[in-house]
């Protein structure tokens, strides 16, 4: 039996609102969205959910450190609840050179449970080859592309490594997919990187993030 899930956003919805993202139910942040399990071929429970919390309370948490980011025009905004900044990784593959409209996208992946946004998004899912979805959230006015979740990495979210404020600082531990790489285009040898994708655990390991269960 199919489920209808649905999300209507609009006046409605108050402006002083965080999105966090955690598994649950898909919504779409632009536009009213009614999609059926049926569709999307996978498991509710395994899709993104925005859930809401009150501004004023989420920045007066002052126990943990807030990493901040953001989109060109700032009308997206995002914290991260760590320590430190995370590590990232570059991919290589065509796809991404699309996505990025460069050589590579620089990421960086956090769990979804430190992770809050605020301001109106639009959203673009794909279904990869593999049967997982790539849910893509961008700003609407500048439309630079800042996160996204995967329904193959429940738990976590991805940011596009450039829209942290502190993005000269990231450090990058590894490289996928060079076998796509740009020409002329010269890597740290230092840096360990694979041809394709990298093993799961290995990835995982260098970006100091625990095994998905």
């Amino acid at each position: 039996m199919s489920q209808t899930l649905r999300y209507n956003s609009g006046p409605q919805s108050s402006p002083t609102e965080w999105r966090r993202v955690s598994r649950g139910t898909r919504v779409s942040l632009l536009t009213p969205v009614q999609l059926t399990q049926d569709q999307i071929g996978i498991s509710a429970t395994s899709l993104p959910q925005i859930r809401y919390s009150n501004v004023r309370s989420k920045l007066e948490e002052n126990d943990v450190k807030k990493l901040k980011g953001g989109c060109r025009c700032a009308q997206v905004r995002y914290e991260v609840e760590a320590d430190k900044l995370p590590k990232t990784y570059a991919c290589h593959c065509l796809d991404c050179q699309t996505w990025s409209g460069s050589a590579f996208s620089q990421n960086a992946l956090v769990e979804t449970n430190a992770f809050a946004a605020i301001g109106e998004t639009a959203r673009f899912e794909l279904a990869g080859g593999s049967g997982f979805v790539s849910y893509q959230s961008a700003c609407p006015k500048c439309f630079t592309r800042v996160f996204n979740t995967n329904s193959a990495r429940p738990g976590l979210v991805g940011i596009r490594a450039g829209t942290f404020d502190e993005s000269n600082k990231l450090e990058l531990v590894a490289h996928i997919w060079t076998n796509r790489s740009q020409r002329g285009l010269r890597l740290d040898p230092e840096t360990p990187y694979w041809q394709e994708g990298a093993p799961t655990e290995m990835l995982f390991s260098l970006l100091d993030l625990p095994m998905p269960s």
